[in-house]
């Protein structure tokens, strides 16, 4: 399940720039249009006229033009710096995944779990960094927000976190989430109001409030669905656990009484008479299952054989004499010289 989750990372950025491309040829189409102009500056503001010769030139865009367009257009906005290391992360990622699975000499495979929480909690860094510190947007906390979103609901579903350290990952994300938040949003309230911006104004803003509470209840959401997910995977292994100590036990009780079985019909019968016993058995088993059973005969001719009859005189006097226990072995005794 943790490959499905860095699988459905890898979509996500692909489906990010699917977007981009196609939010850009929307609204280039539409852009295009003189009579459509005061429209696209409504909807998209004065990044339209550019989107517009963007698309138009397309075909004559270098790469990296054409990448930071879509970077600039998607909700993401990866540099290309940082695509290229989450094109590298992403299946070393799953690389260390398999080897502490497959790695004998790793008896804990909870370093597994651990890979996977250090795996989303580099990539989550980089990608918010990337987004305060790189990124010339406007939208950049809300792109943030996303980051946190995306990568905290795969970490929820896609990797067994247990609840303490997906509570730890989430605090310390937030926590640098809002150190960068201030002062960004710092920055946009001094653009606005020309430079006459503070700390205090920013906290008591509108948008900071709806942040702030957005991102304490969606953590407080993530939080509560990992103690959830926690306790479900918790049983599920437990009743795994129990189910296989019991089917141990009986695979244990049933080999017991095969081997008290055998020791007691090779008491009795000769070996090669009990081994034709138990492979007529499984004959039959076999034969239940397509309801049709065919008996075959165990009993075996033999030439040359003698009988010898004998009665031992005062037998029964020496019986209420001695414990049973001396008759059994007076018996074998005799038998072996009769035997020989």
């Amino acid at each position: 399940i943790v490959f499905v989750g860095y699988g459905l990372f890898a979509f996500v950025l692909a489906f990010d720039y699917l977007y981009a491309y196609l939010y850009g040829r929307v609204i280039g189409s539409i852009c295009g249009d003189p009579a459509l102009l005061e429209i696209c500056y409504v909807i998209v503001g004065p990044s339209s006229k550019t989107i517009a010769e963007a698309i138009a030139a397309w075909g004559d865009l270098p790469a990296l033009e054409k990448y930071q367009y879509l970077s600039g257009v998607s909700l993401l906005s990866l540099t290309p710096g940082l695509a290229a290391i989450i094109a590298g992360i992403l299946p070393i990622g799953c690389f260390l995944h398999w080897f502490t699975h497959q790695y004998k000499y790793v008896k804990r495979k909870y370093w597994a779990t651990l890979l996977v929480i250090l795996v989303n909690f580099v990539l989550a860094t980089l990608m918010i960094l990337n987004l305060f510190l790189f990124v010339a947007d406007l939208l950049k906390a809300q792109k943030a927000f996303s980051v946190l979103m995306v990568l905290g609901i795969i970490l929820l579903f896609f990797s067994g976190t247990p609840c303490v350290p997906y509570v730890c990952w989430w605090i310390l994300l937030s926590i640098l989430y809002y150190a960068l938040m201030v002062p960004a949003f710092l920055k946009y309230q001094s653009l606005l109001q020309n430079g006459n911006a503070s700390v205090v104004l920013i906290i008591a803003s509108s948008d900071f409030v709806v942040f702030s509470l957005t991102i304490f209840w969606m953590g407080i959401f993530l939080v509560v669905g990992s103690y959830f997910n926690d306790k479900t995977s918790r049983k599920r292994f437990l009743l795994r656990v129990l189910m296989v100590k019991q089917q141990n036990q009986i695979i244990r009780e049933k080999s017991r009484n095969e081997r008290m079985q055998r020791h007691f019909l090779e008491n009795i019968l000769p070996a090669s008479v009990v081994e034709k016993l138990q492979l007529q058995q499984e004959q039959w088993s076999l034969q239940l299952q397509h309801d049709k059973i065919q008996t075959s005969s165990i009993s075996q001719r033999h030439f040359g054989v003698g009988m010898l009859y004998a009665d031992l005189v005062g037998f029964t006097s020496f019986c209420k004499q001695v414990d049973p226990f001396s008759v059994m072995v007076f018996l074998n005794d005799l038998f072996e010289v009769f035997d020989g």
